[in-house]
């Protein structure tokens, strides 16, 4: 799975008349904010189980709903999401693919840490936004406090609001959804919330012993990290020197 979900989504006819009345940050929404930014940095850690669940009606695609578990400190983090890995120090990434025996590396990009990716769905309402309190209502045997986000530069990102689930007494966020400008509409729900655990110091650290028979190609070059491990191919040529065809070291055509 080489891209991260989005997340989030909210009705339209709330964006609608919640529009209008945008005109300055709620200060009420942003104390509430305030206290669960304060709290989520006051961990050293946190693990979420999560599920995201994916649905374009305008498209008539169904909805679908995955399922993964993250461990994040700081700008680190290991994502696990439906048999594939992403992990990260901070400085670099490895995307893992099970399937494909694959395992991409790249310098951490800024344009991806500015996506809705899991890593940033804890904090990512801090900035570029103007949010909103919204309605209390009762989810999964909770009452919850919702807070309807909207970015401050709508023609730099792909979505047109935010609805933003926390519980109030926890000061933590239980989902997130995202309506795309496209009809899509993507959720992410926390399940279960850890913090402050004894973490191994490998818990961030890519380890190729791990993953045997995986190619590791750097997506930064296009190059392929472990030579031995990479499939090599040539190619196949007829007498007048034309291509014929291009075999892998296994001795399949492509």
């Amino acid at each position: 799975m080489k891209s991260e979900m989005k997340k989030i989504s909210t009705s339209i006819l709330l964006v609608f008349s919640m529009f209008m009345a945008i005109g300055q940050t709620d200060p009420a929404a942003k104390a509430a904010l305030d206290k669960v930014s304060e709290t989520t940095k006051s961990y050293t850690n946190i693990a979420l189980d999560f599920s995201v669940s994916l649905e374009n009606k305008k498209a008539n695609i169904p909805s679908t709903t995955m399922s993964g578990n993250i461990v994040i400190s700081g700008d680190k983090y290991h994502l696990k999401l439906e048999g594939n890995e992403q992990i990260s120090d901070g400085e670099r990434i490895w995307r893992i693919l099970a399937d494909d025996k694959v395992v991409e590396t790249m310098a951490v990009d800024e344009m991806e840490e500015e996506g809705l990716t899991p890593n940033r769905l804890l904090t990512m309402y801090e900035r570029g936004f103007k949010y909103r309190m919204g309605e209390k209502m009762p989810f999964r045997n909770k009452e919850v406090q919702l807070i309807l986000l909207y970015p401050e530069d709508p023609s730099a990102v792909p979505y047109g609001s935010i609805e933003l689930a926390i519980d109030p007494n926890k000061n933590q966020i239980v989902y997130l959804k995202e309506l795309g400008k496209d009809g899509t509409e993507t959720t992410y729900e926390i399940s279960t919330f850890r913090s402050d655990l004894d973490l191994k110091e490998d818990s961030f650290t890519f380890n190729e012993n791990n993953y045997p028979g995986f190619e590791v190609i750097d997506a930064d070059t296009g190059e392929c990290v472990n030579p031995t491990a990479c499939t090599k191919y040539t190619e196949v040529l007829d007498g007048n020197n034309n291509l014929i065809d291009i075999k892998s070291s296994d001795g399949k055509s492509l």
